[in-house]
């Protein structure tokens, strides 16, 4: 499984130049304090088995393509579950503290309730959000489309 430790992931953040960032840092803070509790399937923690994984990926992708990941995108890829898994952050505060780039590369990946779907089963709804989902996908940035890897 695709893991990386809060120390690798200051590492490559070191490497690029963004372990003081103000804006990554910010969005660090967050990203932990929503995720800190969240076990992955295999019981593995959320923050080192997805959140910093993926970010870590979107540094990556970025070298490979032959440029820097900017502040903006790598506060987007610790961000990219945020409002998702934490509904009481207001949206318009969260544009405010990070951004109109930020906002509009993590808006698009955050899945709606699944309560608020019509269908008779649960699957029934849940086939309607991830159609949904998907769909605001195909017109998202690319910058969101690269953060939800894995």
């Amino acid at each position: 499984m695709p893991y990386t430790t809060l120390r690798r992931l200051e590492a490559i953040l070191k490497e690029e130049g963004l372990e003081q960032n103000e804006l990554v840092r910010s969005a660090l803070t967050l990203a932990q304090r929503v995720h800190a509790q969240q076990k992955r399937d295999g019981g593995q923690g959320y923050l080192e088995e997805h959140v910093y994984w993926v970010t870590a990926q979107v540094i990556e992708y970025c070298r490979a393509m032959g440029r820097r990941a900017t502040p903006e995108l790598v506060a987007a890829a610790l961000l990219h579950n945020v409002l998702e898994d934490d509904r009481s952050i207001p949206r318009e505060q969260f544009r405010q503290t990070f951004g109109e780039d930020v906002y509009r590369t993590v808006r698009p990946l955050a899945k709606p309730e699944l309560e608020s779907f019509a269908g008779r089963t649960e699957e029934e709804k849940s086939d309607a959000l991830n159609a949904r989902y998907f769909k605001g996908l195909e017109n998202a940035p690319d910058e969101a489309k690269s953060s939800k890897t894995g």
